[in-house]
């Protein structure tokens, strides 16, 4: 009598036929997740992009404004010289500093107070030796460093 129970093949077919569509509705299932998660990648990478084309605006205004302060106030008073460029618009932080030929070295960090202070661009300058202009040593974007506390509220 097992024999007979196991030699019978009626609805073998219908086994096979709901694990394949099992199947495809797992696959699909996955498929969605998938493609949601490409989707807020993509959306986080774009608003990454923008913010830092927006710092960059923002850091091509101040290093002009710098340039023209530089043009028309005394190189040698760098507490004037940071009083100055510390009220231009975005700048966050201005430092100035002596360099090995004698010119000021300016540190601006400009940093977007709408987005918060996750996100800033470092740029470090110094007069050209023309005596026109400025001379860009460092353009840098800087994160945050993230943790897991800051991200689920702990």
């Amino acid at each position: 009598m097992r024999r007979n129970v196991l030699s019978n093949q009626k609805g073998s077919a219908s086994v096979i036929v709901i694990l394949v569509m099992l199947m495809l509705v797992v696959f699909g299932v996955l498929a969605f997740v998938s493609a949601g998660s490409s989707l807020r990648l993509a959306q986080k990478n774009a608003a990454m992009t923008q913010e830092y084309y927006k710092l960059d605006a923002m850091a091509e205004q101040a290093t002009a404004q710098a340039s023209e302060t530089l043009k028309s106030s005394e190189r040698s008073d760098f507490k004037r010289l940071e009083s100055t460029l510390g009220k231009i618009t975005g700048v966050a932080a201005v430092h100035v500093t002596r360099s090995d030929n004698g010119q000021p070295l300016i540190e601006m960090r400009i940093q977007d107070s709408k987005t918060g202070a996750d996100k800033s661009l470092n740029v470090i300058l110094s007069p050209a030796a023309s005596g026109s202009g400025v001379v860009i040593h460092e353009w840098k974007l800087v994160v945050k460093p993230f943790t897991y506390e800051q991200q689920i509220g702990l």
